[in-house]
């Protein structure tokens, strides 16, 4: 007979995660809250924290310049910034709480985990911007119809990561100063892909097709499909020079700064992890929450 194996005993009090880009502010209508973000990683979080929360918001209609979207995640996300809390943050909902930050003072006490953050923007909403009414020609065939939609396309928020030479762009764009005031905030672990094709999943073709046709040509790889290594990298990079702190990324999930074979997608945690140490989205999250805060 087995041994019985005891549940896991959770390691945090409240667990807080934000989501990004595409969302709608319905959470019937949203394309993936109800279906892929987080999926996977809502389970391990579930065992890990004794309270969790995915709340949601619109971020379609709303980017990350945006004053009432940047106070509806700093009012929920300050109210977890205890030692026992945890808050995750992807994609654009980085950008969110940078720019509350840094465009109304709103600065969270402690900060928060980063994951696939496009800090200085994209080339990949540069190139929507180009595509989409009025400024642009047409959508490229290949990126037509659901996969799009997928990234909530010819939108505000989508304009709103557009890179810092890019006017409207909602990115840290203002120099060394403020990418280090934000890499502070986020110094407690920071998540990094560099695969468009990324752990086999929906959206692999989608992102890896992203990856070699746009973000290549235009010198952003490595990248996750969506983001260049570069972009994500860089508040953290800014901190560490700051701070002379001597932190660095490596490929192993335990790593509070995690350089992963990753795409875009597979940091929403909706997936289960790829066999290799840089393939482990689910298992950096579960380090992140058990070894919580970063003090110094």
């Amino acid at each position: 007979m087995l041994p019985f194996a005891a549940p896991a005993a959770p390691v945090a009090d409240r667990c807080l995660f934000l989501h990004g880009l595409g969302v709608s502010g319905n959470v019937t209508d949203a394309l993936f809250m109800g279906v892929a973000y987080w999926m996977k990683l809502k389970k391990v979080a579930k065992k890990l924290c004794n309270h969790t929360s995915f709340p949601v918001f619109d971020t379609v209609t709303r980017g990350a310049g945006n004053a009432s979207l940047q106070d509806d995640f700093y009012h929920v996300a300050a109210a977890y910034q205890g030692e026992g809390d945890r808050v995750f943050t992807h994609s654009m909902g980085n950008n969110i709480l940078a720019r509350a930050c840094l465009d109304q003072g709103k600065c969270l006490e402690r900060g928060w985990f980063q994951a696939h953050g496009p800090v200085t923007g994209s080339i990949f909403p540069d190139l929507l911007h180009d595509w989409c009414p009025p400024s642009g020609a047409g959508f490229p065939e290949r990126l037509q119809g659901w996969a799009a939609k997928l990234v909530g396309y010819c939108s505000p928020a989508t304009y709103s990561l557009q890179t810092c030479d890019r006017s409207g762009s909602a990115a840290v764009c203002g120099g060394v100063s403020q990418l280090a005031k934000i890499g502070n905030l986020t110094r407690h672990g920071v998540m990094c892909g560099t695969s468009g094709f990324g752990l086999i999943s929906v959206l692999s073709p989608l992102l890896g097709a992203l990856d070699e046709f746009y973000m290549r040509p235009r010198g952003a790889a490595p990248d996750d499909g969506m983001v260049s290594l570069s972009s994500c990298t860089a508040a953290f990079e800014a901190w560490n020079d700051a701070t002379r702190a001597n932190a660095s990324f490596a490929e192993v999930a335990n790593a509070r700064y995690y350089r992963a074979a990753t795409n875009h997608g597979d940091g929403m945690g909706f997936d289960v992890d790829g066999i290799g140490a840089d393939r482990k989205p689910i298992s950096w999250f579960e380090s992140m929450i058990r070894i919580g805060w970063r003090e110094s």
